[in-house]
């Protein structure tokens, strides 16, 4: 599972995940996280990917991929920051942000579910779009490749 992790981490990895920190985060979210995002902040709390893209889950979207530059950690600085920055950008409450910067998102959706979310992609511009990208964490860690 390490092979996610690219070298180079952009300095953002945050402090060691236990299994007390996911239970807060978890209760303070209102979600269970899935088993395979909660593996991998375990070996390392967020950072930057081996693999940067995802195909582009609409041609409604002008680049062929969604670029992903980083999966967040658990913690302030991570995940945690959900509820601000879905104020902040007037995105839909029962969602968890996972990766993203500003106009574009990635997200646990939690909206029909309390656990094993679909993933689901928004851009922020004049207005939000959301887009289905896949049925669960797994299978959007299947879609991830490198994009030059």
């Amino acid at each position: 599972m390490q092979a996610i992790w690219a070298k180079d981490n952009m300095g953002i990895s945050l402090d060691f995940v236990t299994d007390a920190t996911v239970r807060e985060a978890e209760e303070r979210l209102g979600v269970v996280l899935p088993p395979t995002y909660v593996a991998l902040v375990k070996v390392q709390n967020g950072g930057s990917l081996t693999a940067n893209a995802v195909p582009s889950p609409s041609k409604n979207i002008q680049e062929p991929y969604i670029e992903v530059e980083e999966l967040f950690g658990i913690g302030d600085g991570g995940i945690s920051d959900s509820p601000y920055l879905i104020k902040e950008w007037d995105l839909p409450a029962g969602i968890v942000l996972f990766s993203g910067t500003g106009h574009s998102w990635l997200a646990f959706d939690y909206r029909q579910t309390k656990e094993n979310p679909p993933i689901v992609y928004f851009e922020v511009d004049a207005e939000t779009m959301e887009y289905p990208l896949a049925d669960h964490f797994d299978a959007f860690l299947e879609m991830l490749y490198v994009e030059e």
